[in-house]
């Protein structure tokens, strides 16, 4: 940490990173209500939103439950703090989202016969400027928790644009296609795999990901994310 850090922590008390209210003993980061808050839609099991979620993803594959901690829209307090967490160099943003995703994944038992938790990959550029990769450290986090292994399967072999640039379907499908690769075949093939990710918009990464997975033979693909956008 440095020095400045440390002397604006001991000056300066801790504060909420949503809300800015002061923390009390037994928070870290964030207040008891804005960490409730983020729990404000339910992904689970049958629910309207996950099934919608499922269907942006393509139905061919052996893709099994698709979970997402929070709803996602422009001026909540997931989309903020995870625009924090990735643009602001606050990776221990991330890990505290993270952190609050892997005790949903385990409490309703959605680790059960995971045999590998697996990031979606950054290209190594575009994980040099911001110097970390947000889905490996939300895979770190749920592997830590939950004792599943981390197997970085994938590569990202190009960059591409962002997807809200993407005109269409068509459009968004071709800005990703072929950006990834599998890396390791052998730690896929037969496997029960989870994909973990910040976000699912329209599911097009998501989707390609996917479909280099099963082609190295997954057997399922589960899903896991921070947050999802919800069609109104």
């Amino acid at each position: 940490m440095k020095i400045i850090d440390l002397l604006t922590a001991a000056l300066l008390p801790a504060v909420c990173q949503s809300c800015r209210r002061p923390l009390v003993r037994g928070e870290s980061l964030l207040c008891l209500r804005c960490r409730a808050a983020l729990h404000n839609t339910h992904f689970g099991f049958g629910t309207p939103e996950a099934s919608e979620l499922r269907w942006r993803l393509p139905r061919e594959l052996p893709i099994g439950s698709v979970t997402a901690m929070s709803a996602y829209t422009p001026d909540c307090d997931a989309a903020r703090l995870i625009k924090r967490g990735k643009y602001d160099d606050a990776p221990r943003l991330i890990e505290e989202l993270a952190g609050e995703l892997a005790a949903r994944l385990i409490a309703e038992k959605r680790m059960a016969g995971i045999d590998a938790l697996v990031p979606v990959p950054m290209h190594l550029f575009k994980r040099i400027r911001r110097g970390y990769n947000q889905a490996a450290i939300i895979a770190e986090v749920i592997s830590r928790r939950s004792g599943v292994p981390t197997v970085n399967a994938l590569r990202a072999v190009r960059g591409h644009s962002s997807q809200t640039r993407s005109s269409g379907a068509a459009g968004r499908a071709a800005n990703v296609s072929g950006i990834f690769a599998c890396r390791h075949p052998e730690a896929v093939a037969g496997r029960h795999l989870m994909l973990v990710d910040d976000i699912i918009t329209t599911g097009s990464t998501l989707s390609e990901a996917c479909r280099v997975l099963a082609s190295a033979g997954a057997a399922a693909i589960h899903i896991a994310t921070l947050a999802a956008t919800v069609k109104g």
